[in-house]
């Protein structure tokens, strides 16, 4: 069973707020207490939005590298909760994403995660006909090693993760030097093998 665990963002204003002391005292009543009472909230739902992100680090800290894959191929299961920007090709906080409009694949959301200390963004696609759903994943960092009982292959020259995960297919592969994952339910492997080599640019990057 794919393992999901989702990071909670942490939001720019979290230092503000502990610095500006939202928990001290007041005599003032009316429109001023009840922004006071708000910040408090605020503080405290910051604080929990903190807490939550070190969950989950310290639930994956020490995933081992061939378990990474394995693990942010979960998180294609999950809602897309942010848009996306328009393209071609679909862009999500700044980083490009397979254009697979031809394929009749429409990107309608994604979300970011963390995964160790890696960042993992995915966009979700949708397909002709009802319930026809994949996900592209996008890890940060270093290159990383096939999963465990994946097998290797390789398309027009590009080296290949393949496996399958429950009722979900599972294909991982470098693509402009970021490890990629795309997985579909009840999709045969080797037509992910197939998206991912026509999602991956030859030549010069653009």
């Amino acid at each position: 069973m794919l393992a999901m665990l989702a990071s909670a963002p942490v939001p720019d204003e979290v230092s503000e707020v502990s610095a500006g002391g939202a928990d001290r005292p007041s005599a003032a009543t009316g429109d001023g207490g009840r922004r006071r009472s708000v910040g408090r909230m605020l503080a405290v739902a910051l604080i929990v939005a903190a807490l939550a992100i070190a969950a989950v680090f310290a639930a994956t800290s020490g995933l081992p590298k061939d378990r990474i894959i394995r693990h942010a191929a979960g998180f294609g299961v999950l809602a897309g909760d942010e848009p996306v920007d328009p393209g071609p090709p679909p862009r999500f906080k700044g980083v490009r994403f397979p254009d697979l409009a031809k394929e009749g694949w429409q990107p309608d959301g994604a979300r970011r995660d963390v995964v160790a200390d890696r960042v993992a963004l995915t966009v979700f696609y949708t397909g002709a006909g009802e319930g026809r759903r994949l996900a592209v994943t996008i890890l940060f960092g270093q290159a990383l090693p096939p999963p465990p009982n994946s097998s290797v292959v390789s398309s027009g020259g590009i080296v290949m993760a393949r496996m399958v995960e429950g009722d979900r297919s599972v294909v991982s592969w470098r693509r402009r030097g970021r490890t990629t994952i795309i997985s579909a339910a009840s999709t045969d492997p080797a037509d992910l093998v197939r998206l991912a080599r026509i999602a991956t640019p030859v030549g010069p990057r653009k």
